[in-house]
């Protein structure tokens, strides 16, 4: 078997394949959907909201609202 970066494996007495470890940092595009169908990976609120992302004019303006409520000294 070829040697790739980032997958190891582990072999039985017999020669079989027992395990298999990968690096999901270098193979995340290809592991993260097989690892999501199979229940592995689950995202919570705050992740899926972190993916998605806030529209810049929203953050804009809540940012300005935020920075407007505070007292400024003259």
């Amino acid at each position: 078997m070829a040697r790739i970066a980032g997958i190891s494996t582990d072999k039985d007495s017999k020669g079989n394949i027992k395990k298999v470890t990968f690096d999901f940092k270098k193979h995340e595009v290809k592991l993260r959907p097989i690892l999501e169908e199979l229940g592995v990976i689950e995202e919570d609120e705050f992740e899926k909201k972190w993916r998605e992302g806030t529209p810049v004019d929203e953050a804009f303006a809540k940012l300005r609202g935020t920075i407007r409520s505070w007292k400024w000294d003259k």
